[in-house]
């Protein structure tokens, strides 16, 4: 049940980025922005904590229909532009399915601007 509410509460972070269905692949690539330093660190370093936490978990139970989950972290620094710099990313380059946080809502409107492009 516990693993269930975490996972739960880890997608209802869930911010989706792609336009077209990703190519088929042993793996689902997620994204993950936090503020890993600057001035709220300690927000993003718990929430880091968190989704490799879930995770480890999630991929120890199986996956996703069989699938290992990958989670690509990148630190926003607590800055707006390195928000949106990471999204873009995070998209562009890595090609993640969805992305999970900015937690920090200031950081998460530059961040969500990026993604709904």
């Amino acid at each position: 049940m516990k693993f269930s509410l975490a996972m739960l509460s880890l997608l209802s972070m869930v911010s989706y980025t792609k336009k077209e269905a990703p190519a088929p692949s042993d793996e689902i690539v997620l994204g993950h922005i936090a503020s890993l330093t600057g001035a709220i660190a300690n927000f993003g370093q718990s929430t880091e904590k968190g989704v490799r936490l879930a995770l480890m978990q999630y991929n120890a139970a199986g996956g996703f229909n069989g699938k290992k989950v990958k989670v690509i972290t990148y630190d926003t620094q607590s800055k707006p532009e390195e928000a949106a710099a990471t999204m873009t990313k995070l998209i562009t380059q890595d090609n993640v399915l969805a992305v999970i946080g900015e937690v920090a809502s200031s950081l998460s409107l530059y961040a969500a601007d990026v993604a709904m492009r």
